[in-house]
């Protein structure tokens, strides 16, 4: 099943689509980081907020081609409260969600309705625009937006895909898209806050290929490798999804032990990229670990923040295409600051994805 499903969805994570990307990623870039040269004081929800609500209209953009206007305290509010319902049910979330029969705590319903309610409207607009389309093309006129397809209208003109079943892929990429790359953000901006000479090489990086100011090419992204660099250690000390399962096929030798068939087991990722054995002082925050020179250093799946093999992330070169569009503009308009010390003082906590137990604690400041 899922094999059929990702050739599905694979067109619409191809590096062409992607590229075809970037004006969305500029654009919501650009809003996010003049929002944040707002916020000169230390509310951790404001925060949260106006990053969660760069990743969301993204992803709504650009896989569903739909603008989803949103109250953003009630969907932050509300994607919390489902987050942790569908942490505490376990990894294989999604069968509680598309099972009519399923025994569902109340609480668990009452935030799965809200994602009904995302889903519905998203899924309506959708609707609405496919057969306007349909209409426009059947009396001969030639829309351009009619030689794009976008993800959500695959899903929908395919047979096999109820309506429930759409809801489902529409709502696991919103919320997982959005949450990881919010948060993926937001622990790089407390790692550079932590390390003021890494964010002010970081920005000397980025104005020497990019200049001070003009939006961000996709030429560029291929001669800034600190930025991705910079990425890469936030997502090695700070795993935004901590914990990979996986279910057991085949009888599985692994040396000291044999994982029998239909067992599931846990990868504790975070675990394995704070690793002493794999990582020399694991807590240091230090990009140059991914020079190409230290390459052949990299111990083979001691890194593995978008899993690995056929059912890795869908979305990893999305979502690190995003990052680095969204990071570049932000640290050319922005000074971060933390009131973390050290990477040490950032406890951390599992929300479905990985979220600082003391809050964000961050603030910004405009470059002049």
């Amino acid at each position: 099943m899922w094999k059929k499903q990702r050739k599905i969805l694979n067109h619409s994570f191809s590096q062409k689509r992607i590229d075809s990307y970037s004006r969305v990623f500029i654009d919501e870039a650009e809003s996010l980081a003049y929002r944040l040269s707002k916020l000169v004081v230390r509310r951790n929800r404001d925060v949260q907020n106006v990053v969660l609500t760069c990743f969301t209209n993204t992803i709504c953009r650009t896989l569903f081609d739909v603008k989803y206007e949103m109250d953003i305290e009630t969907h932050v509010k509300e994607l919390d409260r489902l987050l942790g319902n569908v942490a505490r049910r376990g990894v294989r979330w999604f069968s509680h969600w598309s099972t009519p029969t399923s025994s569902v705590t109340e609480e668990f319903e009452k935030s799965w309705s809200y994602g009904k309610q995302i889903g519905g409207d998203i899924i309506s607009e959708k609707r609405r625009q496919l057969a306007e389309i349909k209409e426009l093309t059947e009396v001969g006129i030639d829309l351009e937006r009619t030689k794009e397809t976008f993800m959500l209208d695959n899903i929908l003109e395919r047979p096999e895909f109820t309506d429930q079943r759409a809801m489902s892929e529409l709502l696991l990429f919103i919320i997982a898209g959005s949450e990881t790359s919010s948060s993926t953000l937001l622990f790089t901006f407390i790692a550079l806050a932590i390390y003021p000479d890494i964010q002010e090489r970081l920005y000397e990086d980025v104005v020497k290929v990019c200049g001070l100011d003009g939006p961000v090419t996709l030429e560029h992204l291929s001669h800034v490798e600190y930025v991705e660099r910079v990425i890469k250690e936030t997502l090695r000390i700070f795993a935004v999804a901590p914990i990979l399962g996986r279910y057991i096929q085949e009888d599985l030798d692994i040396g000291d032990m044999v994982l029998p068939k239909g067992s599931t087991v846990f990868l504790n990722v975070i675990h394995t990229h704070r690793n002493a054995k794999y990582w020399p002082d694991p807590l240091k925050f230090d990009p140059d670990r991914f020079l190409q020179k230290n390459a052949s250093k990299i111990v083979p799946f001691s890194f593995i923040p978008f899993s690995h093999g056929f059912r890795n992330c869908i979305g990893h070169k999305y979502a690190m295409t995003s990052l680095k569009i969204t990071l570049i503009t932000i640290i050319r308009k922005v000074k971060i600051f933390t009131a973390y010390k050290t990477i040490g003082e950032v406890r951390v906590k599992s929300h479905f994805t990985l979220r600082p137990m003391m809050g964000w604690k961050l603030w910004f400041e405009a470059r002049s």
